[in-house]
């Protein structure tokens, strides 16, 4: 059960960030790789939480 619900969390992270990518695409790269590294700080700080 706890397998299940990881792995759903796991995947509804994954279609949220194909939209977010998609999304990005319109801004210039080196603003996208920023804001994806403070994305990724972000939900690791969550993560330990």
């Amino acid at each position: 059960m706890i397998f299940m619900n990881e792995h759903l969390s796991l995947s509804n992270e994954n279609v949220y960030l194909n939209i977010l990518m998609s999304k990005l695409l319109t801004i210039p790269s080196y603003q996208t790789l920023s804001w994806l590294e403070e994305i990724q700080a972000s939900n690791l700080q969550s993560r330990h939480h």
